[in-house]
């Protein structure tokens, strides 16, 4: 049995009021909403809601002017338009006797074609004149809207005095059969969309559609029509869908995962804007499909290449998409695997382990975290050499010595130390520790790839160079108790590198390694110095000389050679005290040994040389002298007396002297006399002689004579 609604009641009472089928003309007079707008309602209708839609420009409610007979005001398109229409809605069906229209600006005569929707009307036109109005009559029963279309480029006309009423209610039987095979669409985990379903047998007018969390409806009452709410309040019962469609394609939203929820399908037949729902309804029903849940709050953790593909990752891990209320929680034993094991970035990181527990759990499926990081290649190190030292040479050359080894290759890698390694000193000066660079070594092999090469940082010393000086000698010296020594030459540095400013300098001071005499003694150099820009580079060697030591010669003074007469031998004597002369301060040397004089000839002479031997020298420093015997001079007189012997050195002069052919005199003023003697005092020649005239001697024997020219002393020569 029909149930009959509250809307019904009123509407009922509303038709009582109006005595259904009471006609009423309406003036518009309140029609101001939406005044100026393309679409204006009026509710001069009690119960029913007019709505007026141009299809172009504005809907106007001017206050006409006595135009077609009007007053008050109208309802007006104030848009000329070809295409202008205007369309009268009503929001419930009504019977429709007649209307007035006309040109609101009493210029255009024009005929308005009038379209009925609703009922089993026919459309009618009418012509209204240029001024003046006109009235068409419709005559249409259970109207709900119908529409003005004019016929002049104007477009442009007023309407005014609608006699209408309200249709009476038509009773009408429910559909005799339910919506069957209901379709749903995609699931989500928040949303059921359900297409479309198969219409009765034997039809319906329009459709409810229900949803609820268990399978457990209530038959809407007649005439409801409920608004469809498509987000879920999880509240009971909730109406999704009032329409007509058996194709609504319509989404909820708001739906817990992996839950099933019903739908009830109820067809109903609508009679004059009241519903009557079939009472059994189309069950059905769709599942949501399981929550997606994620984990965050990890990223992947970059790593150094090591020939694997484990991971790792840092951060909180945090379940993220459970709906508030539901009870599940996350389960932690991940694994991290690269994608790969080789260096790259941003390589995905694939985790397993984690799982989900709790009462709800089972309304979700979790999608394990997919991370990404880098793998870096890994630093190879060269070990097994080390820096060699080396002395400066201005360049930053250097070497290494050692066997170069590859360290760091992971096990089954393959990849080899090759390249021609350059080694380079950071500085080219002198220091020690100094680092040394190296490049030029490079790998190869099937995964150099996954690895870089530090090339070796080695530490070496770069030691001075050595200079030397060249250019001077050692100077020999005689004994002096000293080891004071000195040098000739130019000295010249030798070794500085080209382009370095190093200055030799300096006051050197030479010194024997011995005071003593001997040969070949080492003489040490100080004092020379190096300056200039570069000479922290350098280091000097002092040159290392060599020089003898000779023995001083000591002398003997303090005795006088005796003049004798003639005997024939080359004996002589001498008197005085012998004294040694020439002992440096301090030296123990005593004189000694027995003298022996030698007259240098036997011959009749004057000042003849004696010489000596037998002296010695003894004691501690003897060996740094040397003693000469001391010579010394006397006369081998004659008969002649010593008086009349005389020295070439006197005034007259004998040369050449040893003479072999003949001897001159010089100084003679005259012509004078002379007489030559043997040593025996024996006459050899007389004769006279001028100054510097030849005196022939060649036939005399070989020997020592005397020569007495008169009135001077004898000289003695040699004749040879």
């Amino acid at each position: 049995m029909k149930k009959i609604t509250f809307l019904w009641s009123l509407l009922f009472g509303l038709f009582l009021s109006l005595s259904i089928n009471a006609q009423t003309t309406l003036e518009f007079e309140s029609a101001t909403s939406g005044d100026g707008t393309p679409s204006m309602t009026s509710t001069e209708l009690p119960g029913v809601t007019i709505t007026f839609t141009a299809a172009v420009g504005n809907i106007d409610v001017p206050i006409a002017q006595g135009q077609g007979g009007s007053s008050g005001k109208v309802v007006y398109t104030s848009t000329g338009d070809l295409s202008q229409s205007m369309t009268v809605s009503f929001s419930a069906a009504v019977d429709i006797v007649s209307l007035q229209h006309f040109d609101p600006l009493d210029v255009f005569f024009e005929t308005l074609t009038f379209t009925p929707t609703g009922g089993s009307n026919s459309l009618v036109t009418s012509t209204h004149p240029a001024t003046g109005g006109a009235t068409a009559t419709l005559n249409w029963t259970g109207v709900t809207s119908f529409t003005i279309t004019g016929s002049t480029l104007t477009g442009q006309y007023a309407i005014d005095k609608l006699q209408l009423s309200i249709a009476a209610p038509i009773i009408c039987s429910a559909p005799t059969a339910q919506a069957t095979s209901a379709v749903f669409g995609t699931e989500t985990s928040s949303t059921l969309n359900i297409t479309s379903f198969t219409a009765p047998v034997g039809g319906a007018d329009g459709y409810s559609i229900f949803i609820n969390d268990t399978n457990s409806f209530t038959v809407p009452v007649d005439g409801d029509e409920p608004t469809g709410d498509l987000s879920w309040n999880d509240a009971g019962q909730q109406p999704v869908y009032f329409g007509t469609s058996a194709n609504p394609n319509i989404t909820v939203s708001g739906l817990e995962p992996g839950t099933t929820y019903y739908y009830q399908v109820y067809a109903f037949n609508d009679c004059s804007f009241l519903e009557t729902y079939e009472t059994t309804g189309l069950s059905s029903s769709d599942t949501t499909a399981l929550g997606e849940l994620t984990i965050t709050g990890i990223a992947g953790l970059n790593k150094v290449y090591n020939g694997t593909t484990a991971a790792n990752a840092y951060g909180f891990s945090t379940l993220t998409g459970v709906l508030p209320g539901d009870d599940v929680t996350i389960v932690s034993s991940p694994v991290f695997t690269f994608a790969t094991s080789n260096v790259g970035t941003g390589i995905t990181i694939n985790t397993t382990g984690y799982s989900i527990t709790g009462t709800d759990a089972g309304k979700y499926t979790l999608t394990q975290p997919t991370l990404s990081a880098d793998i870096t290649a890994k630093g190879l190190t060269i070990t097994g050499l080390t820096g060699d030292n080396k002395v400066y040479d201005d360049t930053t050359a250097a070497t290494a010595t050692g066997m170069s080894t590859l360290n760091g290759v992971e096990s089954g890698d393959d990849v080899i130390l090759g390249g021609s390694p350059v080694f380079t000193f950071a500085s080219a000066n002198v220091g020690t520790g100094i680092t040394i660079t190296t490049s030029g070594y490079t790998i190869s092999g099937t995964d150099p790839g996954n690895y870089t090469l530090t090339q070796p940082t080695l530490s070496g010393d770069i030691t001075a160079k050595e200079l030397t000086i060249t250019g001077i000698t050692g100077s020999d010296k005689v004994y002096d108790d000293t080891t004071a020594a000195s040098a000739t030459g130019m000295s010249t540095l030798n070794g500085v590198e080209s382009g370095d400013d190093v200055i030799l300098g300096g006051s050197p001071v030479f010194t024997f390694a011995s005071a003593n005499v001997g040969t070949g003694i080492t003489i040490t150099t100080s004092g020379y110095t190096i300056s200039g820009t570069d000479p922290g580079n350098y280091t000097l060697t002092q040159p290392t000389l060599s020089g003898d030591i000779t023995a001083k010669e000591l002398t003997i003074t303090g005795i006088t050679g005796d003049n004798k007469v003639y005997d024939g031998t080359t004996d002589a004597t001498a008197s005085g005290t012998p004294v040694l002369s020439g002992v440096v301060s301090d030296d123990d040397v005593v004189l000694g040994g027995t003298p022996v004089f030698t007259f240098a000839s036997a011959e009749l002479g004057t000042d003849i040389s004696i010489t000596t031997t037998g002296f010695i020298i003894t004691d501690a420093d003897s060996g740094n002298y040397t003693l000469t015997q001391p010579t010394l001079s006397a006369d081998i007189v004659t008969t002649l007396g010593v008086d009349d012997i005389t020295d070439v050195k006197l005034s007259l002069k004998l040369f050449p002297n040893p003479s072999v052919n003949f001897i001159k005199i010089s100084g003679l003023s005259e012509k004078a006399n002379y007489i030559i003697y043997n040593l025996l005092g024996k006459e050899i020649l007389r004769g006279k002689v001028l100054n510097e005239e030849n005196i022939f001697i060649q036939d005399l024997s070989n020997g020592t004579y005397f020569i007495k020219v008169e009135n001077a002393k004898a000289i003695k020569f040699i004749k040879m």
